[in-house]
C-alpha cells in the first residue's frame, strides 16, 4: 500500500479537486462554458485567427487559409514543433496524452498560432477516451487565459520537451524528430501577432 502522505496520493487527490471544479464551474455557469471568452473573461483579448469553418470539421477536408493549415498541422501532429506533435501523435493513435503534454499542446494552439481554444477543445472531445465535457473545456478555458488567475500563461515547448524527456524516450516512441530542438524552416509559421502579445502579456503576468 503505498502511504498516505506519498506525493502520488496527494497528486492524485490534486486532480480530483481539479475535477469536481470544473464540474462546479459547469453546474454553475452553464453554457458560458462554452465561450470563446470564456467564464471569466481576461482583462486582455489574443488576435486570434478565423478559420474558413465555424466548428471542428473532422477529417477529410481541405485547408484553405493560413488559418486552417495551422490548425490541421497542429491536429494531425505536423507542425514541425516536436513536443506538439509527439502529443497530438499520442493523443490520436492511443485516446490519450500526459496533464504535461495537453498543457503544452494547448499553450501552443491558443497563443502560438492565434487559434480559437474551443477547436482545440472539439478535437480532444473526438479523441480522448476518458472525454469529460467539464474538465475538457474547462482546462481549455484555463489554457486560453479565462481561468488561469496569472492570466497569459505561455508554455516553451521546446524546453519543456527538454525539461522533462531529456532522454527523448516519449519522443522516439510518437515521432521521428531526433531532438526537440526546431527547424523553423520546416515548421509551421506561427501567428507572430498573437504569439507576441501571448509572450508580452504573460511577461507582465509573471512580475504580479
Amino acid at each position: 500500500r503505498t502511504p498516505n502522505n506519498a506525493p502520488s496520493v496527494d497528486h492524485f487527490l490534486l486532480e480530483m479537486k481539479i475535477r469536481d471544479f470544473f464540474i462546479f464551474l459547469g453546474e454553475t455557469f452553464g453554457d458560458r462554458l462554452f465561450l470563446r471568452d470564456g467564464m471569466f473573461p481576461p482583462n486582455f483579448r489574443l488576435p486570434w485567427r478565423s478559420t474558413s469553418f465555424a466548428s471542428y470539421p473532422g477529417d477529410g477536408w481541405t485547408p484553405s487559409t493560413p488559418a486552417d493549415r495551422r490548425f490541421q498541422a497542429w491536429q494531425t501532429g505536423t507542425t514541425g514543433y516536436p513536443l506538439v506533435d509527439a502529443t497530438m501523435t499520442e493523443l490520436r493513435r492511443t485516446g490519450w496524452c500526459s496533464n504535461r503534454g495537453r498543457q503544452n499542446a494547448a499553450s501552443f494552439l491558443v497563443k502560438e498560432l492565434g487559434l480559437d481554444w474551443r477547436l482545440g477543445a472539439a478535437v480532444f472531445q473526438r479523441f480522448l477516451v476518458d472525454h469529460d465535457v467539464a474538465s475538457n473545456f474547462g482546462n481549455w478555458q484555463y489554457a486560453a487565459g479565462s481561468i488561469d488567475p496569472r492570466g497569459c500563461r505561455l508554455f516553451d515547448v521546446v524546453g519543456q520537451g527538454k525539461r522533462y524527456d531529456p532522454k527523448r524516450r516519449y519522443l522516439r516512441k510518437w515521432t521521428s524528430y531526433r531532438s526537440y530542438d526546431v527547424n523553423r524552416r520546416r515548421a509551421v509559421p506561427l501567428c507572430e501577432e498573437g504569439a507576441g502579445r501571448a509572450r508580452r502579456e504573460w511577461a507582465k503576468a509573471s512580475k504580479r
